[in-house]
């Protein structure tokens, strides 16, 4: 049975259950494995590899879960969001910004911006495990890495890659 899911909730309150940090070591899901060791190999010798680089050809197997967000100053603006990740979130927030999401749900864009910042200013990757917490009571564990994309020591760019299941860690 194929029913509507509402929106993911992410704030404050649900930040902790959505993600919490997970080495890269406890990392199972193939997809994001695989995203790993592309990244890794295009960075190369350098921190993080480019914006140009991460390809949709390189992205091929995990294009559908990626969510491609531009960091601008103090915000940040989600690009390209697959669909994958719109099933999974219950919305598309392509072309958003911090001050859309805190109005759909108050805290949602200020829980983003932390985790944005935080990649940026690390420029290393984040891994996440945890539930999509929505009101009905068919929450979807997931585990998600959050990829910096830049130029020598500046993050301009984060890609997500989340895998959405009922069984993962």
């Amino acid at each position: 049975m194929n029913r509507a899911r509402s929106p993911v909730i992410i704030n404050a309150t649900t930040a902790e259950r959505v993600g919490s940090r997970i080495s890269l070591d406890r990392v199972t899901s193939q997809r994001l494995l695989m995203a790993l060791r592309i990244w890794k190999e295009l960075a190369g010798d350098k921190k993080f590899p480019s914006r140009a680089a991460m390809t949709p050809r390189r992205m091929a197997s995990f294009l559908a879960n990626v969510v491609l967000v531009a960091l601008h100053d103090d915000d940040f603006e989600f690009r390209i969001v697959g669909d994958t990740a719109v099933v999974a979130f219950g919305q598309d927030f392509k072309n958003m910004r911090r001050a859309t999401l805190n109005a759909r749900e108050p805290g949602f864009g200020d829980v983003m911006a932390r985790v944005f910042r935080s990649v940026a200013a690390k420029g290393e990757p984040l891994a996440l495990s945890g539930r999509l917490v929505r009101t009905e009571s068919d929450l979807d564990r997931h585990q998600a890495l959050f990829l910096p994309l830049g130029v020598d020591t500046v993050v301009d760019h984060i890609l997500y890659v989340g895998d959405y299941s009922h069984s993962l860690g």
